[in-house]
């Protein structure tokens, strides 16, 4: 008999935009399936663990649409929340503040704090440490010492679980890290993965039962701790994501301990990255894709750059409600005959002095060239 069941995610990056699209139309198609799940399974504990928003500062409009499925999804479980490095703690601050105003079951954890109970859930045998994104000047107010970030962060997870070591049965850490091993997306804000913030995986405590991620947007196992696991985003973040699978983690919790399912998530639109040659493979492209619910990115290799433009118009009057990119690359055949033609256009002399800019730098100036002028002037 199962005595919890929990749902991981993380990175739902709320508000965010591929150009001129919003993203938000594909995070409402999760929420949906989220919403159904959670019923269906009878979950009693949602973990979001990070960048539930994609700025600090994100649309009203934006806004609004998340609380409202929160606010649904407390109907059906308790939703323990925690602060990612895209996501502004002060607020988050502010909706906790107004989920205190009558029973809820939304948990937000928006800081990390020097008082580990501040930043703890419990429920009966369940214990739950929640570690929003640590920077480095927080790290530093909760950590003295002259030792690096990541042993810093280390110091403060062993003293944690060490304070957690006869409260409950089942312990879980949530928390927004970039924990070494792990394999990147391509998707992710690139000055947070530098190796200054990598944690080591075999250092996290083992005192936790499950660490649940976020901050990695593809979903995976993290080799070197018993049961550590990013979420992953619950749909394609950008292109660098384009047909790759997304999931939730369903941790069901039983007497002998956990058992986990990696559930995959619907989408509402794929994201596909193509190649176009020639106009016929255009007009192919139109064809297949015209009716489809996707977004593309689109690179056209053609030696003609007139060709290039036209694919371009014909993909952009066709495709304009899904193209969000189209890039032309003439190729070097084409590179090569705007090259001749110039050459051709130039007279000697011009020849002549680009080969000198080239080949002999040093020799160069404007005396020189007027001097070198007035020489061919006169032959």
């Amino acid at each position: 008999m199962a005595l919890r069941r929990i749902v991981h995610t993380s990175d739902w990056h709320a508000g965010k935009r591929l150009g001129e699209f919003s993203r938000d139309e594909d995070l409402l198609y999760f929420l949906e399936f989220l919403k159904d799940f959670v019923k269906t399974e009878k979950v009693d504990t949602l973990l979001i663990a990070g960048d539930l928003f994609d700025k600090e500062n994100p649309p009203l409009e934006t806004q609004r649409m998340v609380y409202e499925n929160l606010r649904e999804l407390c109907q059906s479980c308790r939703v323990i929340l925690i602060a990612g490095n895209h996501d502004s703690p002060r607020l988050l601050e502010n909706v906790r503040i107004l989920s205190n105003f009558s029973p809820s079951n939304l948990f937000i954890f928006p800081r990390p704090t020097p008082k580990v109970e501040q930043n703890l859930y419990q429920d009966e045998d369940l214990v739950i440490f929640a570690l929003p994104f640590i920077d480095e000047r927080v790290i530093n107010s909760l950590e003295e010492g002259k030792d690096e970030y990541r042993q810093k962060v280390l110091k403060y997870l062993n003293f944690v679980a060490h304070h957690l070591r006869e409260d409950g049965r089942f312990k879980i850490l949530l928390s927004h890290l970039l924990v070494a091993r792990s394999k990147i997306s391509g998707s992710e804000k690139k000055v947070t993965l530098d190796e200054f913030y990598s944690i080591d995986p075999t250092s996290l405590p083992m005192e936790f039962d499950y660490v649940a991620l976020g901050h990695i947007h593809k979903h995976q196992k993290v080799e070197g701790h018993r049961r550590c696991y990013y979420s992953g985003s619950p749909y394609p973040i950008d292109f660098g994501e384009s047909d790759k699978k997304k999931f939730i983690n369903y941790l069901i919790l039983e007497e002998k301990g956990f058992t986990l399912e990696e559930v995959e998530v619907p989408q509402r639109r794929e994201l596909k990255v193509l190649e176009v040659r020639s106009l016929e493979e255009a007009k192919a492209l139109v064809k297949e894709f015209k009716s489809k619910n996707c977004l593309l990115k689109v690179k056209v290799f053609e030696k003609s750059l007139e060709t290039c433009k036209k694919i371009e118009g014909l993909l952009s009057d066709y495709l304009h409600e899904k193209l969000v990119d189209i890039s032309l690359n003439p190729t070097q055949e084409e590179e090569k005959r705007e090259e001749e033609k110039s050459f051709e256009e130039k007279s000697l002399l011009e020849h002549y002095l680009d080969y000198l800019k080239k080949n002999h730098p040093y020799k160069w100036g404007d005396k020189f060239e007027e001097k070198l002028r007035q020489i061919f002037s006169n032959i």
